[in-house]
């Protein structure tokens, strides 16, 4: 993460989802500071994404307070993403989710003044044991329709739209 300067201000430490995928925030280990406190900083806070770097004003930064949203799902905290099983609806086991893929841009706001970021989950790293993953690598999943159902993430083609609250309501149209 760095600013316009491209100073570092710390690193991407975890992402935070909404329940239909989009990411919300990150969660910033700060480079400097006493305490180095992870800070959650809203997506919509950042300028720009590229060049595997997030870019932000310090001040925006720095005034962060990070406010708790309901049904934001973490990638790899205790009740996150990362460790859960990955089944498909018929119950077929696939392995557990090892890291996620994201699907993100760069975009103009409507004001077309300042930069905006969105990104999206797309899919899902599936390890299967230290042996396979060394010997095969990881598989990536493509993770539409995708809920929770307790410490499963359950692939449902035939839902409409990704759902990451917990126990993820259907989706699918005219069942909200």
């Amino acid at each position: 993460m760095a600013t316009g300067a491209d100073r570092a201000l710390g690193t991407v430490a975890d992402l935070y989802f909404r329940p239909d995928g989009a990411v919300w925030a990150f969660l910033v280990a700060p480079a400097k500071g006493l305490f180095k406190r992870p800070i959650r900083v809203a997506l919509a806070r950042f300028d720009a994404i590229r060049d595997g770097k997030a870019y932000i004003e310090r001040e925006k930064f720095i005034d962060e307070k990070g406010a708790d949203v309901p049904n934001v799902t973490a990638r790899g905290e205790r009740s996150g993403l990362c460790g859960k099983n990955l089944i498909t609806a018929g119950g077929k086991q696939l392995g557990t989710i090892a890291d996620v893929v994201l699907d993100g841009l760069t975009q103009k706001r409507p004001s077309g003044a300042a930069k905006g970021v969105s990104m999206s989950l797309w899919g899902f790293e599936v390890s299967d044991g230290i042996v396979k993953d060394l010997l095969d690598g990881r598989p990536v999943v493509e993770a539409a329709g995708a809920y929770l159902d307790g410490d499963d993430v359950v692939l449902d083609a035939a839902r409409k739209h990704m759902n990451l609250a917990p126990s993820g309501h259907d989706t699918r149209e005219g069942s909200e």
